[in-house]
């Protein structure tokens, strides 16, 4: 008896894995896929192997630093003292 229990809550558990919930994810793939097609400018660029001109490491370097500082904290406001505003 508490095999069989056990094996229909398994079934009903397992039943939730269905096909309807694959076919969503596919068709969600799809348009992902879709959006990450139309974002590139050059599909053939991959193979490409000729060298980047433009920007020298140091200059990348130092860009990729200020770019990356753009996410920090701001730095706190120095509070003005009331005798200033007299």
């Amino acid at each position: 008896m508490n095999r069989l229990l056990i094996a229909a809550a398994a079934s009903l558990a397992l039943g939730g894995c269905s096909t309807e919930l694959m076919r969503a994810d596919d068709a969600s793939s799809h348009a992902v896929r879709s959006v990450m097609a139309a974002q590139a400018i050059d599909l053939a660029g991959v193979r490409d192997s000729t060298q980047v001109t433009g920007i020298d490491g140091r200059a990348a370097g130092q860009a990729q630093e200020r770019y990356e500082k753009t996410f920090s904290a701001p730095k706190k406001a120095e509070s003005l003292d009331a005798s200033v505003l007299k």
